[in-house]
């Protein structure tokens, strides 16, 4: 299974990875979910309202900081 992979190389990343949080898991799982339920497409159009609820993130401000640091740190 894809997403299988894809959780185990994330979670085998972060290991050692004091930068990565709580809301930093909780958005990369959200996104391979969302990823998953439109059938693992090469590109993949997201609205943060939508990653936002499967992540239960209340903040715009905690999303878009959020994901700007998994971009940032390779993720």
């Amino acid at each position: 299974m894809l997403e299988s992979k894809q959780f185990s190389d994330f979670f085998a990343a972060i290991a050692d990875d004091p930068r990565i949080n709580s809301t930093h898991i909780s958005l990369y799982m959200a996104l391979l979910q969302y990823w998953k339920e439109h059938g693992y497409v090469t590109r993949l159009t997201v609205f943060s309202h939508n990653i936002m609820q499967i992540a239960k993130i209340l903040s715009s401000d905690t999303y878009y900081r959020s994901i700007r640091d998994l971009s940032d740190f390779g993720y």
